[in-house]
C-alpha cells in the first residue's frame, strides 16, 4: 500500500464515523449495529497504523479489522520459498503451469481444497467469521481470497 492509501483509509473511516454521529442517535446505532459494521481488510504490517487512527473514532465498535493473511489458505507463501532475486532471475517459474488432469483428479483436488477451506473456518478469529457470515447472507459470496504480492 502507498501512503495515500494509508491516509485515505483513515480519512474515509473518520468521515463515516462523523456522519453516523451527526445523523443517528445512540439508540439507532445500537439497534443497527450489525448493519453499520464495516470490515477493513489490510496487510498485517499496517495494524499499528490503523489502530492509532481508529482510537480517535467515537464508534470504534463499527469497524472490524481483518488481515489479508487471514483470508489465504496457504501457510507457505512464494516469497518465503524464493528470494526476490530468484523471482526476477527465473520468471518462468512463477507462471501458471498447464495441467492435463483427468476428471477424477480434478474431483479429488476439489475435495481436498474444500476440506482445507472448511477446516480453516474453525480457526478464524471472530471478526473473520462475522465477515464471512455477512458475505454469505448479504451477497451470496462463500469465499474470498487475498493476493499478497512482492513489489
Amino acid at each position: 500500500m502507498h501512503a495515500d492509501h494509508h491516509v485515505g483509509l483513515l480519512k474515509l473511516v473518520s468521515e463515516r464515523d462523523t456522519a453516523i454521529s451527526l445523523n443517528m442517535t445512540e439508540r439507532q446505532i445500537k439497534d443497527n449495529l450489525e448493519d453499520l459494521k464495516i470490515y477493513i481488510i489490510i496487510p498485517y504490517f499496517l495494524h499499528k497504523w490503523v489502530a492509532i487512527g481508529l482510537k480517535h473514532l467515537k464508534h470504534q465498535e463499527l469497524v472490524q479489522i481483518i488481515y489479508t493473511n487471514e483470508l489465504n489458505p496457504e501457510q507457505k507463501k512464494l516469497y518465503d520459498i524464493f528470494s526476490v532475486a530468484e523471482v526476477k532471475r527465473k520468471p518462468a517459474l512463477f507462471k501458471a503451469p498447464k495441467f492435463d488432469l483427468t476428471d477424477s483428479q480434478v474431483k479429488q483436488q476439489k475435495q481436498e481444497i474444500t476440506q482445507l477451506l472448511n477446516s480453516m473456518e474453525s480457526r478464524f478469529r471472530d471478526p473473520v467469521k462475522q465477515f464471512y457470515q455477512m458475505l454469505r447472507k448479504d451477497m451470496g459470496i462463500s469465499r474470498l481470497f487475498s493476493v499478497e504480492s512482492l513489489h
